[in-house]
């Protein structure tokens, strides 16, 4: 599998493949649904109303506002989203 596409956010980058969607924060930040907007356009342009997998990694991110979730959640052709951290609290 090779990468398809690659965007650089400034607070992540994004890593598109055939039906998956790598997510990676790169700085320590607090995630709000704002930081949902340009990768929710990018999916849907990306995978129209495809079946998707977006991976998110959050090693780097010190909170995701429970919202964020919610919103991207909805996003009707997302068929899962494994998130990665190493925060065990």
């Amino acid at each position: 599998m090779s990468i398809f596409h690659y965007y650089d956010l400034g607070f992540c980058n994004l890593f598109v493949f055939n039906d998956l969607l790598i997510h990676q924060v790169r700085e320590v930040l607090v995630i709000i649904p704002h930081h949902s907007k340009v990768p929710y356009q990018i999916s849907k342009n990306h995978f129209k109303d495809n079946p998707m997998v977006c991976i998110s990694n959050k090693i780097m991110c010190c909170f995701v506002d429970t919202i964020t979730c919610v919103v991207t959640s909805k996003t009707g052709n997302l068929i899962a989203i494994p998130i990665v951290t190493d925060n065990l609290k």
